[in-house]
């Protein structure tokens, strides 16, 4: 199921497309690229595509099944009212992840006439609503409006899936610099990467790690670990994993090998 995350990061990717270019194309043929297409009509290159749109991000999202797929506006609200997600009244305050429409016809409240235009809702914030439209200004735009504009016409409260509410207890710097020596993050540059991605101070834990093997025992020489490895002490183990452990233990896998393969 998809999150308004999911779908507000898809939407603000596509930020700057202007008319014509080849992003501008990518979400139409996405459009007609499923099918059936609604009403059987395909989007040409130089319709108006605000609704493409959206139909395109709940394309690219998985959220087709609780956005629907229309390039006409007041046929998608048919379906939004389909779906029982419609809120007909433009002047409540919307949340984020609400799909938004306007008539540009009428300025009343309650706006209740023909839908020519439509967006998401980014956010909302001191009464301010902040959307991303497809094709207005030819382009995919942020706009703002006062929460009960009278141009709004109303919205879509799609049933997205809830927001992923798990927590994972960071493990401590020590923790960590034992997973390093045992081999789990990899080797460098990639392990800084992944220690760094992780919320760790890669630097940190590498000097952890010098420390802890420089505490534990003087570095043998390749011919002691691969007389370890031959009579399976130290727990090297087999590779690829040995290969990462000595690595990490600041031995060349390959020279160790070598010796290896004189012995058996």
């Amino acid at each position: 199921m998809t999150t308004v995350t999911q779908i507000l990061t898809q939407a603000k990717a596509y930020l700057g497309v202007t008319t014509g270019r080849a992003t501008h194309k990518a979400i139409i043929d996405k459009y007609n690229g499923v099918k059936p297409l609604p009403v059987g009509y395909k989007v040409t290159y130089t319709d108006d595509w605000c609704d493409a749109f959206i139909s395109a991000l709940a394309i690219e999202t998985g959220a087709v099944d609780i956005i629907g797929r229309e390039c006409g506006v007041q046929r998608h609200i048919d379906i939004f009212k389909q779906k029982g997600i419609w809120f007909e009244d433009g002047r409540i305050t919307p949340k984020p992840g609400d799909i938004i429409t306007f008539n540009w016809n009428d300025w009343s409240t309650a706006n209740n006439g023909f839908a020519d235009h439509i967006g998401i809702v980014e956010s909302v914030a001191n009464g301010q609503i902040t959307t991303i439209e497809g094709n207005t200004d030819r382009a995919v735009k942020r706009r703002t409006y006062q929460v009960g504009n009278g141009f709004i016409r109303g919205y879509a409260r799609p049933k997205y899936a809830a927001e992923s509410t798990t927590t994972t207890t960071k493990k401590s710097n020590d923790t960590i610099a034992n997973e390093v020596i045992a081999g789990k993050w990899g080797v460098n540059p990639k392990r800084a990467q992944n220690l760094t991605k992780a919320g760790y101070n890669a630097k940190t834990i590498q000097n952890l790690v010098n420390k802890k093997l420089k505490g534990t025992n003087s570095k043998k020489t390749n011919q002691q670990i691969a007389d370890e490895i031959y009579r399976k002490k130290g727990g090297w183990g087999d590779n690829p994993q040995r290969a990462t452990k000595l690595k990490s233990a600041g031995y060349d896998p390959n020279a160790i090998q070598k010796l290896l393969n004189k012995m058996f």
